[in-house]
């Protein structure tokens, strides 16, 4: 019996947490002092602090508490989720499933956690080429 998490149940789960980002950050309105870094070195770093501390959340809650740590962050992934165009967003998920560190177990954040490392090691993902000031482009 073959025990893998299938390629369609990661993308669920990466999926569950952006949906889950999208839907929570009406809490989190934006304001002047969230701004989404200019420099993709500096959102690549972002990116793997994010994944670290999402890597070993025991529920979708708790994975939604830990982005939630730093407004300005949770903005920069509404952000990225939302900028991304589809074609990257496949690779890069077909990335992270092929590197994923478990092969029979998915921790909730564990696999979008794994995605934002994945995007990290990635050019900029925009669509646009623009000082990105959130949604002032």
């Amino acid at each position: 019996m073959n025990d893998e998490v299938s390629y369609r149940a990661f993308g669920r789960a990466v999926q569950v947490v952006v949906d889950r980002l999208l839907d929570t950050i009406e809490q989190h309105p934006a304001t002047e002092d969230h701004i989404v870094p200019v420099d993709w070195g500096a959102t690549q770093v972002l990116l793997k602090d994010v994944a670290e501390d999402l890597m070993l959340c025991p529920d979708l809650e708790s994975s939604v508490r830990a982005m939630h740590k730093n407004v300005a962050t949770l903005w920069v992934l509404v952000f990225l989720a939302t900028e991304i165009e589809d074609e990257d967003y496949l690779r890069i998920l077909q990335a992270a499933y092929i590197s994923r560190p478990d092969r029979s177990e998915l921790l909730p954040g564990q696999a979008y956690a794994t995605f934002l490392i994945e995007m990290a090691k990635c050019e900029p993902p925009f669509r646009r080429n623009c000082v990105l000031r959130l949604f002032k482009c």
